[in-house]
């Protein structure tokens, strides 16, 4: 929904029920997998990710990209930061904002 709602990602002003509801659509859909567990600081993923790390913005991508990595599961974002963040490529998907 954060995305959503920022007119400088979607290009326009979303009311945050259009958001929801766009974001509902996708929780129902029978390929979405909800990741309930976040990485232990001392995760071997997570540790992995600390030598690239340059700043404090980084810390949650980098949460993000340890939960992709330990549920063999993909982060898909329009963050460029977070797809330079990851050794792991098969776990991150940048995406092109139109």
């Amino acid at each position: 929904m954060r995305l959503s709602l920022n007119p400088q990602v979607v290009g326009f002003l979303i009311p945050a029920t259009s958001a929801f509801d766009a974001l509902t659509s996708i929780i129902v859909h029978p390929e979405h997998q909800y990741l309930a567990t976040t990485p232990q600081l001392m995760d071997g993923s997570f540790t992995e990710l600390i030598p690239r790390i340059t700043g404090y913005r980084q810390v949650p991508d980098a949460t993000l990209l340890s939960m992709a990595r330990m549920h063999d599961a993909k982060l898909v974002t329009f963050d460029r930061g977070a797809g330079s963040l990851c050794p792991w490529k098969e776990h991150v998907q940048v995406l092109e904002a139109s």
